[in-house]
Parts: structure tokens; sequence; C-alpha cells
């Protein structure tokens, strides 16, 4: 499915292409990169799980050239190759094509979010990136956790397993944070630490459903740790033991 000759459609050049694997928060993808440094526009194929196949459209959502006429005119936008080709060419693609087919419904508010956020799928379910994260705090609620190999009041009556859940932020990270840090030995960078609390945050959440899928109801010996990587990226890395608690009578 993956198209090789794919062209950027807003300066011609050529793409690089990835194939993303679903994940808790991701579904199946293609994505497809502008490798040009001054335009780095992005678009996706998304697969749906429902059908089983690939969307009809290939959606633009991201581009370093926000004056571009082709951005204005169909950012979030779901076209085939053969109407990106002639976008590319100059042409204009009437409105009733501009709409995005197999705009997914998220099944919490109902809201067609497939082209603007991307959904997640979750318990064979759509979900938007605003109802997911609630959904699944709301399914773990009763998962306790703790960085000790105890809790106070209860005992463990089975342990279940050790698992492990790494969440990466991606490219610019550390750029962003150099623009923004004023002072080496006392100010503190919003945007550095709102990313790392974010990917903490996720990495508990994840790791809270791992419990849940395998029938724990605590997680025990908490561990997080940080990990850099190449390309200006750094990992969340989170430790624990599912295990099943029970009151001490």
């Amino acid at each position: 499915m993956i198209i090789e000759d794919f062209k950027c459609p807003i300066c011609g050049g050529p793409t690089a292409h990835k194939e993303q694997k679903k994940t808790f928060f991701k579904g199946k993808k293609i994505l497809y990169s502008c490798i040009n440094p001054k335009c780095r526009t992005k678009l996706s194929h998304d697969y749906d799980e429902k059908i089983k196949q690939f969307m009809d459209g290939i959606w633009l959502y991201e581009t370093k050239c926000k004056n571009s006429e082709v951005w204005n005119l169909y950012r979030y936008k779901r076209f085939n190759p053969e109407q990106w080709e002639r976008i590319l060419k100059g042409e204009r693609i009437a409105d009733l094509e501009q709409k995005a087919p197999n705009l997914i419904p998220c099944d919490s508010c109902g809201k067609l979010r497939g082209s603007l956020i991307p959904y997640v799928i979750f318990e064979n379910k759509n979900y938007c990136w605003i109802c997911a994260p609630i959904i699944m705090d709301q399914k773990t609620k009763g998962i306790t956790i703790t960085t000790t190999m105890g809790i106070e009041g209860h005992r463990i009556r089975e342990y279940i397993d050790i698992e492990s859940i790494e969440i990466v932020i991606g490219t610019g990270f550390f750029s962003e944070f150099s623009t923004e840090i004023d002072d080496f030995f006392g100010t503190r960078s919003t945007s550095f630490e709102k990313k790392l609390q974010a990917a903490k945050k996720n990495a508990l959440r994840l790791l809270k459903l791992k419990a849940l899928q395998k029938g724990a109801n605590a997680i025990v010996g908490i561990d997080m740790d940080y990990t850099e990587f190449s390309g200006n990226r750094i990992g969340v890395v989170a430790n624990g033991t599912l295990v099943k608690i029970e009151p001490i009578s």
C-alpha cells in the first residue's frame, strides 16, 4: 500500500515514508514526510480497523509552509494520490471533492474527528484524542499504583507479570528547550516540563491499561527512568510489577 514515488503536494519534492504499527494511542498508518528542510510537509494514510483496509484518501496535517496556497486550501483534507498530483500541478479540486471521506465518529462524543484530530482505537472502539484519555482513566480507576513493594492494609495474593512502557518525545524537543531557557542555573522551561509531565502521565496510563488487560488490580514497585535517543529525542520508561491484592481481614 506504500506509494514509493509520492511527491509533496506543496513543494513537489520527494517524500520519505514509514509505517507506524498499531499502538494504544495510534492506529496503523503510513506517514509521508517531505525531505525538504524548508517544507517538512507531513501527510498520513490511515488504516480503518473496522473495515480492515486503508482509507480512500491521504490527509495533509502539517507543514512549515503555512503561507502556501495548498496548505490554506487543503489542510486537514483527504485526497487520493492522483488528486494530490493534480493539486501540485495547480488544479483546484471541486468543493464536493474537498470533503474528507471516511471520517470516523468518536464512540464517546459522536463527533467526526478523523480528519482534524487523529483517533484512538481502544477495546475495538474509536475515540478522539479528547475523549480517549478520559475513557482510559475511567476504565483504570480501580488500579492502585505505588513505588513501594507493598500497599498498606493489603496483601499480595498473586504476582502476574513485570511490565514496561516506553514513551518517546519527538524531534525538536531540545531545540525548543534551548530557545526558551533563560538562565542555566535558575530558569525553568515551561515547554520542556510540560512535555516531560505529559510523557510521564501517559506512560503511567498505559502501564495501568496493561494491568487491566492482564487482570491485575495494582502495580507495585513502579520506577520511572529517562533515556536520550539520537535525533533530539528523549524516552520516558515506566516499569512495575502487576499484582492482585486483597484487603487484610
